[in-house]
């Protein structure tokens, strides 16, 4: 009795390492896994690639190397993600305006960002909008009345041409009923820099570059897109709390070409969930300012991109934005 018992749990003990240990029979990954970031080294996107990848690359037993290819809103990264096997060796960390502001910007561009495969979200930004020392203006409805009494054109800055920023901006200045011209840079650190000269005014900035100058007052923040205050900037009110009830944050997240195996996706899932909720993890995304959002599973992430699909598209054919 005692030793069919013995067989019966050894039994029971292979079967349940056979059930867990899919990947080890399949022998994914095989080799080093491509991490593309659709952004230059140093930026928020890289950053956040390059600290989820050392943890990743610990729990899969593979090296991760994170590839940049910056460009074209997103779009050089997205495509050579979607040129890639769908066999889990190639892996793209992208953000909101990445994949939903270039699907509703460049409706026929044939690397669509929804034809990839969501894996795992992790947590979003704000940008912020943001006023140089001399504006009398330290909250919403004090710059609109700014704005309405300035006797010359108000002129905004944002970082880039459709960018979440310019979007954005584009959807408060319709809420508030008023106008600004908008001025397109390539970066924050260029804005920043002829803010403090006085060159520029007004600003629609990302959430980590200019947490130095508000907190040296050299700039003030008026406000910040999205549901919560951001972490690193807690003073600065939502744009919702004002009365304006905006929320295209950008978030960020894990996708891979569609037709990955289901077990590889429900995999990267897990894990990267278990990496960005993590205290140490958690603190280092406060420190980048980006508020960490609950773990979802891939549908429920495929199910929020069209739904911001529908908030971004209406936002930009109300101002009328085209770039295709």
């Amino acid at each position: 009795m005692k030793r069919r018992f013995a067989t019966q749990l050894i039994a029971a003990g292979l079967l349940g390492m056979a059930a867990g240990q899919p990947f080890a029979q399949s022998g994914w990954p095989t080799r080093p896994i491509r991490l593309i970031v659709p952004t230059p080294p140093g930026s928020s996107s890289d950053i956040f690639a390059r600290l989820i990848a050392d943890e990743l690359a610990k729990k899969l037993g593979q090296a991760i190397v994170v590839e940049n290819k910056p460009g074209a809103n997103g779009r050089i990264g997205t495509a050579a993600t979607l040129a890639a096997a769908p066999d889990g060796q190639t892996l793209l960390l992208s953000f909101g305006s990445a994949i939903v502001g270039a699907r509703v910007l460049f409706p026929k561009d044939k690397s669509d960002a929804t034809k990839l495969q969501p894996i795992s979200r992790f947590g979003s930004q704000g940008a912020i909008l943001a006023v140089s020392a001399d504006v009398p203006a330290r909250n919403i409805k004090e710059f609109a009345a700014w704005v309405k009494a300035s006797r010359e054109p108000v002129n905004y800055a944002s970082y880039g041409v459709g960018s979440g920023g310019h979007i954005v901006m584009e959807a408060l200045l319709k809420s508030l009923g008023i106008q600004a011209n908008h001025v397109p840079y390539k970066d924050s650190n260029l804005i920043l820099s002829d803010m403090r000269s006085g060159l520029v005014k007004v600003a629609a900035l990302d959430a980590v570059t200019p947490i130095p100058y508000l907190k040296q007052h050299q700039i003030h923040g008026i406000g910040v897109n999205g549901r919560f205050r951001l972490p690193e900037t807690p003073d600065i009110p939502t744009l919702a709390e004002q009365g304006l009830p905006i929320y295209m944050e950008s978030w960020y997240g894990i996708f891979a070409p569609r037709g990955i195996p289901r077990a590889i996706v429900d995999r990267i899932n897990a894990e990267v969930g278990t990496i960005t909720a993590s205290p140490a993890m958690m603190e280092r995304f406060k420190l980048m300012n980006l508020t960490s959002t609950p773990p979802i599973s891939p549908e429920e992430f495929d199910k929020f991109i069209h739904s911001e699909i529908k908030v971004w598209g209406d936002v930009v054919a109300a101002s009328n934005i085209h770039l295709d």
